[in-house]
């Protein structure tokens, strides 16, 4: 008799009819369920207690995936008003420390002014000592506290996940305009159709998702579009003049393993001073002289996806295409794809089922491949339970 079920990632390479079943499955599972996903949807729908594994320790969360974000905002706003109070400490530390330094410079001077029949000499070699004495010891106690304060300052900020600050070049020169137009275009390898007069039309600032089950054509219809592989298309595609299209596969094949990240970075912007490189390079938590050195093919999943995002947007992009880009990531990684795209103001076509993803990075129009035909959903991933029913329907 089974008492527990362990799945590891299980939504990885489903399609949403296989997902719909896991879910189904698992709201009838009568057992108990330990989970790692980084679906965030299907962790809010099938899990009642988060656990979150870090810096060695396992802290338990009672509640889903959206209870534990909410409990981890704040936490965060906590650490940050301390790093407020903390670093106004700081401050007042070192105006106290500069206080006591003109304290002892003021004594100083005081003594030079002094009559020699002021003071007999011992008597004022006494006072000279006591005061210097004094003043040193009040200086090293406020050096001290200084000290303790940013310590725990330091502390504090170790604890705040860094976040990725992607600060983009916008391009200008397709803004407002239509970037792809295909009309009735099927798309074959060799003698095998795969989509049948398929029609989309892709602006500046689109973002559209593509939905499909596994193996009806999303790849094909992409790569068809733009022109790339072995694809044969026919219809008419018209694509708007010195378009910069940058594709984002499921393997980052725009990252040379054998190259470190700065090597990787060069190569596709030589133009730009390894100095300044280094500096976009950071944006994109890629920091330290170790981290930038790092070998590509030692990478995660993660800094990898980071690394060949940083590469596609050194220089303005007009149409950003990402095929499955959550695959395999952690909900960290996702989540810092999903600020750069937040920022970038291109147009993105992205082929994915994680619906969490698609709703962040506020996809407004979406379509669906299925028995060989394009079609175009009405609704948006915003629309929560509304949506997933229409898709589920056009599959």
């Amino acid at each position: 008799m089974i008492l527990y079920l362990i799945l590891d990632e299980p939504t990885n390479h489903l399609d949403l009819h296989a997902n719909l079943w896991l879910r189904e499955f698992i709201s009838e599972w009568q057992g108990g369920l330990l989970v790692v996903s980084h679906d965030r949807d299907f962790l809010n729908e099938v899990t009642t207690s988060t656990w979150e594994l870090a810096d060695g320790f396992i802290q338990p969360y009672g509640g889903n995936y959206e209870f534990y974000k909410e409990q981890k905002g704040l936490q965060e706003a906590a650490r940050e008003r301390e790093v407020v109070r903390l670093s106004g400490e700081v401050r007042k530390a070192k105006k106290q420390i500069e206080k006591e330094k003109q304290r002892v410079a003021h004594s100083a001077r005081k003594d030079l002014t002094r009559k020699p029949d002021d003071l007999d000499k011992v008597r004022a070699h006494y006072f000279k000592e006591r005061a210097t004495k004094t003043a040193g010891r009040k200086k090293r106690v406020s050096e001290g506290k200084r000290n303790e304060i940013l310590e725990q300052l330091e502390a504090v900020k170790r604890k705040t996940p860094a976040k990725i600050r992607p600060n983009l070049v916008e391009s200008d020169a397709h803004r407002g305009k239509r970037l792809i137009s295909a009309r009735d275009v099927s798309c074959s390898y060799g003698d095998m159709v795969v989509i049948e007069d398929g029609s989309m039309d892709i602006s500046f600032g689109d973002r559209i998702a593509l939905f499909g089950n596994n193996g009806s054509g999303k790849t094909t219809w992409i790569k068809g579009i733009l022109g790339l592989d072995y694809v044969v298309t026919t219809g008419d595609i018209q694509l708007a003049q010195d378009i910069n299209v940058q594709l984002l596969d499921q393997r980052y094949a725009i990252v040379d393993r054998g190259q470190s990240v700065l090597e990787n970075a060069q190569r596709v912007a030589p133009f730009i001073p390894p100095g300044e490189l280094r500096q976009y390079l950071a944006r994109f938590l890629f920091r330290e002289t170790p981290e930038v050195n790092k070998r590509a093919s030692v990478l995660s999943g993660g800094e990898t996806a980071r690394l060949a995002l940083a590469m596609m947007v050194v220089q303005p992009v007009d149409l950003l295409v990402l095929d499955e880009p959550t695959n395999n990531l952690d909900i960290e990684s996702i989540e810092q794809i999903e600020i750069v795209l937040q920022e970038f103001q291109g147009a993105v076509l992205v082929v994915s089922h994680d619906i969490s993803f698609l709703r962040n990075i506020g996809v407004g129009k979406s379509y669906v491949i299925s028995k060989k035909r394009l079609s175009k959903l009405m609704g948006t991933p915003s629309e929560g339970e509304h949506f997933k029913e229409e898709l589920l329907g056009a599959l």
